[in-house]
């Protein structure tokens, strides 16, 4: 009989089956690769930080002008004028 990762106790990679699909479906909800899971279970007290990112809305009233006046500007330029 089958369990929800697909391997039957009696095959004997059935723990490492199991473990592997429970591995990538938490890369997966994380958007990280399997590698950075398995760090994450060989520390011993893994604990949160906070990151700070950056404010990304702009004015789009602001970008609309930019983009009427300077129609050639390259991303870049907008992105830099912009702080994004």
């Amino acid at each position: 009989m089958g369990n929800q990762c697909g391997a039957t106790p009696s095959d004997p990679y059935h723990v490492n089956l199991c473990m592997l699909s429970y591995i990538t479906k938490a890369a997966r909800i994380f958007g990280i690769n399997r590698t950075t899971v398995y760090r994450w279970l060989d520390k011993p007290n893994l604990e949160t930080i906070r990151v700070v990112r950056k404010k990304r809305k702009i004015d789009i009233a602001r970008l609309e002008q930019d983009v009427a006046k300077y129609p050639d500007k390259t991303l870049k330029q907008r992105a830099q004028e912009f702080g994004v």
